[in-house]
């Protein structure tokens, strides 16, 4: 079944469906059915489960989401929220394991953001052997793997324009998609974060090459469908001029703090190499916010005109080690 499917196949029929489905049907059991019918093994009361994992999932990652905008809002930086989040979560790992980790978690973020990008954009990080570390250097690392998590929203979004102005020439965001994404009458923004999900979840399940591994957890397919839909709406929201290009470069960032916080929480505790996972996640996050975005000529070159503008300007947004990369990616595709 899966010989001739690819996540981009799946992504695309779950969307189609799902802006087809018969309305009649709660959401809920309309998940339920069609996660049934893709997935290999699945019967009809674990498709059900399932659809309602996703859903608790999804809700989870807005709730997060939430309260990073309730602290921003109160005057907190998103970098600072997301060192304090990190520092609760490793309250009881031994100080040496944590900063260990988190020198994976950041060559792990700076392998993503190379590849997303295209470009060596950082220096090798050594495998710490014997480091010690102390509170300083454990929240000096931190701050820069919050740079890293920023950049790598960035350049999943910026992959995703690419490919698509790879396609024919022509970018902006397709009719049921926007209609989507804008959250307009008949359809929920929630529902497509699980839609989204659900789609992730069944391209791993099918042990698709390009997907994560068959045995991911549901709360990560959560996060990922979270930050997809987030980050294609803050580009829609760009292009069609409801908000700035600052506005939308610190959703963007504030959008993938939420989701990495919970992320990275879940890597410090379980036996998970952040090395090989973080980029197939980054990879994944891209192919989603590509899946939400599609081609009208009509809006090309506003669309491209922004997309260089937004690369060019959030290069203030990120550390010096990694502002030379991503420039000649922006130049290299919108020059």
């Amino acid at each position: 079944m899966s010989e001739n499917k690819t996540i981009n196949n799946v992504m695309d029929s779950f969307i189609g469906d799902y802006m087809g489905r018969d309305k009649s049907i709660t959401f809920s059991d309309w998940l339920g059915e069609r996660l049934s019918q893709d997935m290999p093994n699945i019967s009809e009361g674990d498709g059900q489960k399932l659809s309602n994992d996703i859903i608790a999932a999804v809700s989870d990652y807005d709730k997060t989401l939430g309260e990073l905008n309730e602290a921003v809002s109160a005057g907190q930086s998103k970098e600072e929220w997301f060192s304090e989040r990190l520092l609760k979560e490793s309250a009881d790992m031994d100080i040496n394991a944590f900063g260990n980790k988190l020198q994976q978690i950041e060559q792990g973020l700076n392998t993503s953001s190379s590849e997303l990008l295209g470009e060596d954009i950082a220096d090798e990080v050594k495998e710490a052997e014997s480091s010690e570390w102390n509170k300083y250097s454990i929240k000096a690392k931190i701050s820069e793997i919050g740079q890293q998590v920023i950049l790598n929203g960035m350049s999943a979004t910026a992959l995703a324009i690419q490919q698509n102005i790879e396609g024919d020439g022509s970018v902006g965001i397709g009719g049921a998609i926007k209609e989507a994404l804008l959250s307009g009458e008949d359809v929920d923004k929630e529902e497509v974060k699980a839609v989204v999900s659900g789609a992730i979840k069944t391209a791993a399940a099918l042990g698709l090459d390009d997907a994560l591994p068959v045995d991911v957890s549901v709360k990560l397919t959560g996060d990922i469908g979270g930050m997809a839909v987030e980050m294609a709406s803050a580009f829609v929201d760009l292009v069609t001029g409801k908000i700035t290009m600052a506005e939308s470069q610190d959703i963007i960032g504030r959008v993938g703090i939420a989701g990495s916080c919970r992320m990275l929480a879940t890597i410090l505790k379980e036996v998970i190499s952040p090395i090989s996972f973080i980029p197939i996640v980054g990879k994944q996050l891209s192919c989603a916010v590509g899946g939400l975005i599609d081609k009208v000529s009509e809006k090309a070159a506003s669309f491209v005109f922004d997309a260089t503008l937004f690369l060019r300007e959030g290069l203030n947004k990120v550390g010096d080690k990694v502002k030379s990369g991503l420039k000649n990616f922006a130049n290299k595709i919108f020059s």
